[in-house]
């Protein structure tokens, strides 16, 4: 960001590569029992009144069904096989729009992995900006989306290991979704996000239409500047990693239903195609396989629908949309926390897909927000076989280190601030005269350590890495363990409470276990439009356009919402360039 005629610098759309894990070769575990698959939508805390204590409540009514909670599938008669969860899907509407972060929303979540669940998420409408709007600002949050739910695949190929593999699938452009290829315990899962022609973009600032642009819409952030790429290259290449063998039992996942309204499939002429031709092509990646369904969410409501057979398919296939994740504050006590029990093995395929609705009604909770406490402590590492202190990019000066972080990470700055384990980690870069370079290179290290389970830390590095080019070696101090002679590993320790999770943890049965239905229902469309409006906390969009001009307002604009804090944290990216 320079002025109106020169041309952005944007920083790379993907935090990291592009990832391929490996499940288990020719996995069949627990001998190919059926397992159980959570597939929900629509959680979105922090609006249309939801609050994060409500969705983490019935995020705890999940984890308790696999101990004081029980109840059973329908097939074979029921009674035999137990809502017991091994994955939870959330399909989109991860958060408030526009808002969603690792660091403010992987937390509600990450209660599923310690208990052993994985946890896989796909953005939906709220999460993702529209096609009208495109600013800087909305990159920047395409960025975050995605790298939530990029995290919550790889976080699941470590909970569920050996037994989760994944594959992404990038954008066909410069810019946009990331679309995922899974398989659990020999199931395929294919997850499209909002829907499979979600196109990617890239900024045009080169050619004289874009130059115009770019010239008329420098103080709104290049709103309107993008062009958008059809997404049928990244189709076509996930269609080319699908499983061979038609008897592959497969869950599709995206977020619009295939029977709701088809404004929601507008690609804003990317691919060229209309809609029919894309839910057409959908359906010949399902039609593929004699075992599948297609799951979605986005109209608060529960349906399910029969599609017939159609021309070279041998069955048809069942359609489900999710019950509303999210629960208005409790205030309709006929919603929130419903799900879909998905029951399913390699062998036998989709055995039963149940409908649980508004499961802690009548429960009489009280969703009291949530107390985080977080100490981190580590002994100071030793630096004696720290080699590697570089970690600039060569020619970048401290200025220039400085105004990117400014420029790029001030989101990641302020969640810094505001999170007692990131802003002790990062603490001791403040000084009031130069650090030595061996003690700051120590620091960092411990940085990278701690990175690895804090999400907040790990968000502050991964956009040191992505936008800034610095190269933060995992293990610039000792060997294979770690640090070297006298370093020790941070210790966090965490404690979350809510009235549900208090209950949970003494074994007590605080949920009422309520009728399960699963009646048909009529999809009908969401009730509300896509947003008009939107609020930016980032500093592209609407601000100077001056670049010395937009440094000065993401501080100002910054300390005002989070105070001095954030003064520290500019003080610490300081000594951080230092190096």
């Amino acid at each position: 960001v320079a002025d109106a005629t020169s041309v952005p610098e944007l920083p790379p759309f993907l935090y990291s590569p592009l990832r391929v894990v490996e499940a288990a070769s020719g996995d069949v575990t627990e001998g190919d029992e059926p397992f159980t698959v959570i597939f929900t939508a629509d959680s979105e805390p922090r609006m249309r009144g939801n609050t994060v204590a409500e969705v983490e409540a019935y995020v705890s009514n999940l984890i308790a069904y696999k101990s004081s909670r029980v109840e059973y599938f329908d097939y074979a008669g029921g009674g035999t096989y137990r809502i017991d969860p091994a994955l939870v899907i959330l399909g989109g509407d991860i958060s408030k729009d526009h808002t969603t972060t690792l660091s403010a929303d992987m937390p509600i979540w990450q209660r599923l992995e310690d208990h052993g669940i994985a946890f896989l998420a796909g953005f939906g409408n709220h999460d993702w900006e529209q096609y009208d709007w495109y600013a800087i600002n909305g990159d920047q949050w395409n960025r975050e989306t995605t790298n939530f739910c990029r995290q919550s695949y790889w976080n699941a190929s470590v909970v569920a290991a050996p037994h989760f593999g994944y594959r992404e699938i990038g954008p066909s452009d410069s810019r946009g979704p990331v679309t995922f290829l899974a398989a659990f315990r020999g199931v395929q899962i294919v997850n499209f996000n909002s829907f499979l022609y979600q196109p990617s973009y890239h900024y045009d600032f080169t050619s004289p239409a874009g130059q115009e642009c770019m010239a008329a819409n420098a103080d709104v952030g290049w709103e309107g500047c993008q062009v958008f790429t059809s997404a049928e290259p990244q189709i076509a290449e996930l269609e080319a990693a699908l499983s061979e063998d038609a008897a592959t039992p497969t869950l599709f996942v995206q977020h619009y239903p295939l029977s709701g309204s088809d404004g929601w499939w507008d690609d804003s002429g990317a691919s060229g195609t209309t809609v029919d031709q894309k839910k057409q092509r959908l359906r010949a990646l399902m039609d593929r396989y004699s075992s599948r369904a297609f799951f979605s969410g986005h109209q608060h409501a529960f349906a399910a629908r029969e599609h017939e057979a159609q021309a070279g398919a041998a069955t048809g296939f069942f359609e489900y949309v999710a019950p509303y994740f999210g629960g208005k504050g409790g205030a309709d006590p006929e919603q929130g926390g419903g799900f879909l029990a998905v029951l399913v093995s390699k062998s036998s395929g989709i055995l039963e897909v149940k409908h649980i609705a508004a499961p802690l009604a009548g429960a009489g909770l009280v969703f009291e927000e949530a107390t985080t406490v977080t100490t981190t402590t580590s002994e100071e590492a030793s630096v004696s076989t720290c080699t590697d202190l570089s970690i600039l990019p060569s020619g970048t000066s401290e200025a220039e280190l400085t105004k990117c972080v400014l420029a790029n990470c001030v989101m990641q700055a302020m969640a810094c601030a505001q999170d007692s384990g990131c802003e002790d980690l990062f603490r001791p870069l403040i000084t009031g005269s130069d650090l030595a370079l061996e003690d700051a290179a120590a620091i960092v290290w411990v940085a990278k350590v701690v990175g690895g389970t804090n999400a907040v830390v790990q968000e502050v590095n991964q956009c040191l890495d992505a936008s800034c080019g610095t190269s933060i070696a995992t293990a610039v101090c000792g060997g294979s363990g770690g640090g070297g002679a006298g370093a020790a590993e941070p210790t966090t320790t965490t404690a979350t409470g809510t009235a549900t999770q208090a209950a949970e943890a003494e074994g007590g049965n605080l949920h009422t276990i309520t009728t399960s239905t699963t009646s048909e229902g009529t999809i009908e469309d969401e009730d509300v439009t896509p947003d008009s409006t939107t609020t930016s906390t980032t500093i592209a969009a609407r601000g100077p356009a001056d670049k010395e001009d937009i440094v000065n307002f993401a501080v100002s604009r910054a300390v005002s919402t989070v105070g001095t804090t954030l003064l520290a944290m500019r003080a610490a990216v300081m000594s951080l360039a230092r190096l």
